[in-house]
């Protein structure tokens, strides 16, 4: 769906099917990427960083569960190559000073080595074991929720089949025939004729809509309810001389 689209949403609670709508919305883009390269004399020279936002993974091929600071790019035989950096390393902390943003990393980003720089940025076992599990949980999901995503697409190719069946189409066109039946009925000339009105043809069979269709001495056909009339038209009076004796 395109974002901006409504979304139809089905979904059980407590034994009764719910529906609503939902507008479809990109990822969030905070925090800004704020790209930053790392220069100077310091283990990190070198390094490409930018703050890591759902929208901003998805764009660069990242894993839109993660957040924090993350490496984009790395200059050739810079400092921070030589310290074993690689595009796509999150960086978690300096010297157990937690890492966030971008900005972070560039206030406190000195290091005694590049070694210690290195032991700095790795994450603890918390960190990895937290990752892990989320990962973990994620892999656990993922069938379940393409099943049901499956099964609803499932669920909805029935539904047109079934509105589509021609169980479903003949009393919708039997309905349809009725009234179209019922509209011929009321606009049948039979009908006006029971009224009263009558139906006049000239000679050839054309139907007389006024006075500019005859002249003097036509012969005229009258259609009543119950028969025909032959007649002939001896004078012709507008409408204005209609009420004249």
């Amino acid at each position: 769906k395109a974002i901006g689209t409504q979304l139809a949403i089905e979904f059980r609670r407590r034994g009764s099917i719910l529906q609503r709508r939902v507008q479809m919305m990109g990822p969030p883009r905070q925090p800004a990427a704020n790209k930053t390269l790392i220069s100077g004399k310091t283990p990190f020279s070198g390094v490409q960083i930018a703050n890591l936002s759902p929208a901003f993974a998805i764009e660069n091929g990242f894993d839109d569960l993660l957040d924090g600071v993350i490496v984009t790019g790395l200059q050739r035989g810079s400092n921070a190559v030589r310290a074993g950096f690689r595009v796509g390393d999150l960086l978690v902390s300096i010297d157990n000073r937690k890492i966030d943003t971008v900005a972070d990393l560039v206030a406190d980003h000195r290091a005694a080595t590049p070694t210690a720089a290195i032991v700095a940025l790795l994450p603890d076992r918390q960190t990895v074991e937290r990752d892990l599990q989320r990962r973990r949980e994620r892999l656990r999901d993922l069938p379940s929720w393409r099943l049901a995503r499956e099964r609803q697409r499932l669920l909805d190719r029935r539904r047109l089949l079934e509105q589509q069946a021609p169980t479903a189409r003949l009393p919708r066109l039997r309905q349809e025939l009725q009234q179209k039946r019922l509209l011929l009925q009321a606009l049948s000339p039979e009908r006006w004729l029971q009224r009263g009105l009558a139906l006049v043809n000239d000679a050839s069979g054309a139907a007389v809509t006024g006075i500019s269709d005859v002249q003097p001495g036509d012969r005229l056909t009258v259609q009543l309810r119950d028969g025909l009339l032959d007649t002939r038209v001896d004078a012709i009076r507008p409408a204005s001389d209609a009420s004249t004796p």
